[in-house]
């Protein structure tokens, strides 16, 4: 969580090296959410109450990363067709090559890896969000409450607006008020 805090606090620069950012957001990050959401087997609902606080903080991460991706790290990304390995040694084609484990954690706590959803069918009746903006309404009839919890959290912290203005390859502009 300290990298985390670190990384909302002053940015991906703390990362320092293009190895860091590596190891970080793509290794290690990238493997403990996977871990949460897939080996459950001592989870207890309290133990979730931990891991949303946790996600948290990694969909905030992963929003500072979609709000700099078009104006900043874009062009990276695109150096990296001509230098494939390019990424190993510049901070910026490190941090622009990122994507696909920021985009795949949301993928799984969405509900689209078949692994973590072993995790949600478990907790099916746990709704943990707790804020105003809910984009997915938790029916506790059809369930998925914990599924929607992330839904529900992501949206609420503007994720998704974040990832629409990373889609259309603009930067964002996103108030902190509420969505029309």
């Amino acid at each position: 969580m300290k990298e985390l805090k670190e990384i909302l606090t002053y940015g991906f620069e703390i990362l320092e090296s293009p190895r860091k950012v590596n190891q970080y957001l793509r290794g290690e990050l990238y493997l403990y959410v996977d871990s949460i959401l897939s080996l459950y087997l001592n989870t207890t609902p309290k133990i979730l109450e931990i891991y949303y606080d946790f996600m948290s903080l990694v969909f905030s991460v992963i929003r500072k990363w979609l709000e700099i991706f078009p104006t900043q790290l874009s062009q990276y990304y695109e150096m990296t067709k001509k230098y494939p390995k390019l990424y190993l040694v510049d901070f910026n084609t490190a941090l622009s090559r990122c994507g696909y484990e920021m985009i795949d954690i949301m993928a799984k706590c969405f509900g689209l890896c078949p692994r973590c959803n072993q995790l949600f069918a478990i907790f099916d009746k746990i709704y943990l969000f707790k804020g105003e903006y809910e984009i997915v309404k938790y029916n506790p009839i059809m369930h998925r409450g914990l599924m929607y919890s992330l839904m529900n959290l992501f949206g609420e912290q503007r994720g998704l607006e974040s990832f629409k203005y990373f889609l259309l390859g603009s930067s964002s502009n996103i108030s902190k008020g509420k969505s029309k």
